[in-house]
């Protein structure tokens, strides 16, 4: 087996693809709550990266820490409306306005 087929591709490490999952995960979990170390296993990703994902989506009041290790939804997700409103490709932004000064609630509201 050749070893440069094991490396995986940039899209399948991109912020974006693991926001995507991570999200998956959040509207089929119980109550909106997700474990950490389960998701980092289920996702093959460091805890590095999805606690990216997650300092983001808290930065942005979609979830909250409970307890070590868990996070919670705070969005209804027995709603696919409120759901769907969220677009990974906030990620991207957000990273890219962070040192610029530009605060993302305008990035935000810019984007509709």
């Amino acid at each position: 087996m050749n070893p440069h087929n094991l490396k995986r591709s940039r899209n399948d490490t991109s912020l974006v693809l693991l926001t995507r999952k991570f999200l998956n995960m959040l509207q089929q979990s119980k109550d909106g709550v997700l474990d950490l170390n389960l998701v980092t296993q289920e996702l093959n990703s460091s805890k590095r990266r999805v606690y990216d994902v997650t300092n983001v989506l808290e930065g942005i009041n979609l979830i909250k820490k409970i307890y070590k290790n868990h996070v919670q939804w705070l969005l209804d997700v027995t709603h696919p409306k409120e759901v769907r409103f969220v677009n990974p490709s906030w990620m991207h932004l957000y990273a890219s306005h962070k040192g610029e000064g530009v605060p993302f609630s305008y990035t935000l509201t810019t984007m509709s």
